[in-house]
């Protein structure tokens, strides 16, 4: 579960580099836990 944790934040990490309020998906793990995939990332 922790190393499953490390890679989503690593993946997230990549995305949020200019980002202040993706960075916030970050700083909480329930955040990041529940989260989900389109509200991260937005469909384009």
């Amino acid at each position: 579960m922790e190393q499953q944790m490390n890679e989503k934040v690593a993946f997230l990490n990549k995305y949020t580099l200019s980002s202040e309020k993706k960075v916030e998906f970050i700083t909480g793990e329930s955040t990041i836990l529940n989260a989900q995939d389109e509200e991260i990332f937005p469909a384009s």
